[in-house]
């Protein structure tokens, strides 16, 4: 099991398992589903705003009287997910940069970087234009898409014109991170429910001012026409402000932190220990049930007290393998087990015998045959003949002080005794005697004659041939 564990965890560390570890999450989001804080809210250029302004790109005057208007309202930070990086008209640019230089509540504006072409390796910095940045925050506004498309994470900054900048998220929720670093997205947040407001709305004060007092504002595009829209779980494709809502959501009570899957898989290790150890099907499931709990409690506790998540898979997977390893181990076991216990009788037959652990004290074995077993057998009845056979070897059981004594044939029981050679005659006659006694057997009182052999330990056969013989003498 640790072989394979080393297996398991050099694929965990190849990734091969994340796949998997994505579907739980998407499993573990809705079933942890919760509105969100409402500390963030979204204006949204939405579908209505687009077909009341009726251009695009917008002049940027619509977005200084947006501004105006929230940080009016008393907003606690205002950040665009807009890209500023081009030029405009000169007025309204200006008109923006004014807004953003005039306002009390801090502005973020967004920055980041792409690639110059499809094969080259340099990097372009893309910033707002200078009359905007002059008294404005940049914040990045980078989404990484994981290997499927799908994004799950979100960088805690990046660097853009050799500077550090927060991302939106980060720059919301007052959190600080290494830029390249990322966190995961809880995606157990309800889109939903995070308050959405049309931008055309906001511009033409129609709105309730007290609705964003000390509230976080990111202002994006949510019609399709504008495209930035991504593939996230469990919510299908979303447009990218809101991606970022749900980034500073996951960061408003804790900065989530990956825990790996090393923690996991070592206490399924000791817990496939266990399972590997136990001696029934019912332990084995039990087990790996108690095992499968503790480590998705602790999982489950991890994430949702300390903000910590890791990735169980690989867990699950080594306790899953000791199960399906160890119960055909004990299926097995039951098999020979069940081919060595004579079926008419409950005692264990030839097949026991040969496969006994020799004792060191075992000296001699002794092999009783029944007389006229079958017409015993005529007597009580075939469906009786196994319950006769157990009456007899507990009275066997009791004389010799024996615990096993085994059916070697039809009519033949053996035991192994230590006792010396000048011993065994005066057990035998002592047997002989307590046989004369009749045994009550379905509703008849039978009489049971034996006759006794004796060889050295390992010789069985020997001794039920020398049983044999004194039966005909």
């Amino acid at each position: 099991m640790v072989i394979f564990a080393v297996v398991v965890a050099f694929a965990a560390a190849q990734g091969t398992f994340r796949p998997f570890e994505h579907r739980v999450e998407e499993l573990t989001f809705a079933q942890l589903e919760r509105p969100a804080s409402g500390q963030v809210h979204v204006v949204e250029m939405d579908a209505a705003s687009m077909a009341a302004i009726q251009s695009w790109p917008w002049p940027r005057d619509h977005y200084a009287r947006v501004l105006q208007q929230l940080d009016a309202a008393g907003a606690r930070s205002i950040s665009f997910d807009i890209d500023f990086s081009g030029k405009g008209d000169s007025v309204s640019d200006l008109a923006f940069g004014a807004a953003i230089a005039a306002a009390d509540t801090p502005v973020a504006l967004p920055t980041f970087a792409q690639k110059a072409g499809f094969h080259e390796s340099r990097q372009l910095d893309s910033l707002p234009i200078a009359p905007l940045r002059g008294h404005a925050h940049l914040a990045s506004v980078v989404v990484t898409p994981d290997a499927d498309g799908f994004v799950r994470r979100m960088p805690f900054g990046s660097v853009t014109n050799s500077l550090a900048r927060p991302s939106i998220a980060t720059f919301v929720a007052g959190r600080a991170g290494a830029a390249g670093e990322s966190f995961p997205i809880d995606f157990a947040v309800d889109p939903a429910s995070i308050p959405r407001h049309s931008f055309i709305s906001i511009e033409r004060g129609m709105f309730r001012p007290e609705l964003f007092k000390g509230k976080d504002i990111i202002i994006g595009a949510t019609a399709i026409e504008l495209g930035d829209r991504y593939p996230v779980p469990r919510h299908g494709v979303i447009p990218g402000v809101i991606v970022q809502a749900l980034a500073a959501e996951t960061l408003v009570d804790a900065v989530p932190i990956y825990g790996g899957w090393a923690a996991p898989l070592l206490l399924a290790v000791m817990m496939a220990v266990l399972v590997g150890a136990a001696q029934s099907r019912v332990a084995v499931l039990t087990c790996a049930a108690l095992g499968t709990a503790i480590i998705m409690a602790l999982w489950l506790g991890a994430r949702m007290i300390g903000a910590v998540w890791f990735e169980i898979v690989p867990a699950l997977i080594v306790i899953g393998t000791a199960v399906a390893v160890r119960l055909p181990v004990l299926a097995h076991k039951a098999a020979v087990r069940r081919r060595r216990i004579d079926t008419e009788s409950g005692l264990p037959n030839r097949l026991a015998l040969d496969a006994r652990r020799v004792a060191a004290d075992d000296r001699y074995v002794i092999a009783a045959q029944i007389h006229d077993f079958d017409g015993l057998k005529l007597a009580v009845g075939a469906d009786h003949a196994g319950e006769l056979l157990r009456r007899l070897f507990e009275r066997l059981q009791v004389a010799t002080s024996t615990t096993m004594i085994y059916r070697m044939e039809d009519r033949t029981l053996v035991w192994l005794t230590p006792l010396e050679i000048h011993e065994l005659e005066p057990l035998m006659a002592g047997l002989r005697a307590i046989m004369r006694s009749p045994f009550d057997v379905a509703g008849r009182r039978l009489g049971v004659s034996l006759t006794f052999g004796v060889a050295a330990a390992d010789l069985p056969g020997a001794a039920g041939n020398a049983a044999h013989a004194a039966s005909l003498a």
